[in-house]
């Protein structure tokens, strides 16, 4: 099957439901551009190299966080996960200015919207660079036990913030709690 078909399929399939469609295909060297559309305009860019001899998969996407509904967003990330198998790649690029002000209030990557996305597309071990964020997906289930008690202490320590970032950060919390099975 030809990468353009997979992705057709992949669309119509998973976010089909949810109101995506597959805006364009752009067939590169290695991998493909594509552009997803949500009620009739483009919202997501994303570059997809998938594994080949030496190379783990990528998906690099382009998304600002929040254009979408909450829900949306984060099954569009979930669903997102499914392109890219173990030991692949998923970064989440864009106008980094706003997730410098998350991290700049001691808010844990994870709990910023570009890391509770690029963590529901499968990846772990986040980082974040000057782009974004970028994690790797893991080639078995792991849960790195220091990071969840890190996560928990700024829960507990900031539970009655009034500041808006962390409220929303308080939020995501729930949904990595959720997700997490926890």
């Amino acid at each position: 099957m030809r990468l353009e078909e997979l992705l057709e399929e992949w669309t119509a399939h998973y976010l089909g439901g949810m109101g995506f469609r597959l805006h364009k295909v752009e067939r590169e060297d290695e991998g493909c551009l594509f552009i997803l559309g949500w009620r009739g305009r483009e919202v997501v860019r994303a570059r997809f190299l998938p594994m080949d001899e030496g190379r783990a998969a990528s998906l690099e996407v382009e998304y600002r966080p929040g254009t979408l509904p909450r829900g949306v967003e984060e099954g569009l990330f979930k669903v997102m996960g499914v392109l890219v198998p173990p030991g692949g790649r998923v970064s989440l690029a864009g106008d980094v200015r706003e997730l410098e002000e998350h991290l700049r209030r001691g808010i844990p990557l994870l709990l910023t919207p570009w890391g509770l996305l690029v963590w529901l597309a499968g990846a772990r071990d986040l980082s974040w660079t000057e782009d974004g964020v970028e994690g790797r997906v893991p080639v078995k289930k792991e849960e790195d036990q220091g990071e969840r008690e890190e996560l928990r202490a700024f829960v507990e320590t900031h539970r009655d913030s009034r500041d808006p970032y962390v409220k929303g950060a308080l939020e995501r919390w729930e949904t990595v709690e959720w997700e997490a099975g926890s």
